[in-house]
Order: structure tokens, then sequence, then C-alpha cells
């Protein structure tokens, strides 16, 4: 699976971050979108694809703690066993808390 963080449109001077992941298969998850803010808006996610999650971030950018909701995410979708996550611009440290994340799913 591969991991993608793609900022998005510069509305107001922001940006947005989607995480998207998918595998050499073509399936894909459901997205996360990061917002700079301290409270989530709903119309924020009415046009997003059903299933995704949204977290708030006070940059706007991914951190640990949001990394660690993603992963349960994505445990929610992809196949069972292993497998090999490929990160294309991460920009969270990883940290013990990530890796026993990780190897929980």
């Amino acid at each position: 699976m591969w991991v993608n963080n793609a900022k998005m449109g510069q509305e107001h001077g922001e940006s947005e971050i989607i995480v998207s992941c998918g595998n050499a298969l073509g399936h894909i998850i459901p997205p996360m979108a990061l917002f700079k803010n301290f409270r989530m808006k709903q119309e924020w996610m009415d046009n997003l694809p059903t299933g995704s999650i949204a977290a708030m971030t006070s940059r706007g950018s991914m951190t640990s703690e949001v990394f660690v909701d993603w992963l349960n995410h994505l445990a929610s979708y992809k196949s069972q066993g292993n497998c090999l996550l490929i990160f294309d611009g991460p920009k969270c440290h990883l940290n013990y808390r990530i890796l026993q994340r990780a190897e929980k799913h």
C-alpha cells in the first residue's frame, strides 16, 4: 500500500491535507482530511467520499497522534495479514506509540 499526503486548495491562504492510501491492485481506502483549526465544521465533511475521516490539528499537518488515528482507520479497511506501507512525503516523526499501533494491526 502507498500513502500520500496531498495538499489541497489555498482558500484564504490555508491548505488542507488529504491522506490517501491504495495498493498495486487498485484498492483504496477512504481518505483522511486534515484541517487547520480547532473546531470541525460539518460542511467540510459533506463532499468527502463515504467512510472518510477528518482531524483537526493546530498547523493543518500530520502529527504523531493523528497518524495513530489513521493507522486505526487503515486497519478497518486493509486485507488480512501483514502489509508494507510506503510513505510519500510524511511530515510526522515516527515514535514508539506509532510502532506499537502498526504492530498491533
